[in-house]
């Protein structure tokens, strides 16, 4: 008996594994997109952390912004800075404006990229 029960347990197990390791959690729509033609390929660098700069732009209470859906630290996370009209975030030298249904992203460079509010958006 003891070692069906162990058997059982083992099985049972494997089985809550297998099913807790396929489950796949869906990331949430942005709240802008950004048409980033040509490529401008900048990749963003958080300590450790790093991932290449897409046209989805996320915020939650409209005083920051993050180019993720799930920031995992402050450091990816920019800061609202005063406007004269919309929303601007500003760092290190990206800088992204909103305003209504539009907005506007800049590079160190000096290159920009309109963006548009997405449909689903969170905000």
């Amino acid at each position: 008996m003891g070692c069906c029960w162990t058997a059982c347990r083992a099985a049972c197990a494997a089985l809550v594994m297998s099913v807790s390791g396929s489950v796949a959690v869906a990331s949430p729509p942005p709240d802008f997109t950004c048409d980033l033609t040509p490529d401008p390929k900048i990749t963003l660098r958080f300590g450790e952390v790093s991932y290449p700069l897409t046209g989805n732009l996320y915020y939650t209470d409209g005083e920051r912004m993050a180019f993720t859906a799930y920031p995992t630290s402050d450091a990816e996370w920019w800061p609202q800075v005063p406007s004269a009209s919309g929303q601007k975030f500003e760092k290190d030298g990206i800088t992204v404006f909103l305003k209504g249904d539009e907005g506007l992203l800049e590079l160190p460079d000096g290159s920009s990229f309109s963006c548009v509010r997405a449909t689903g958006g969170g905000a």
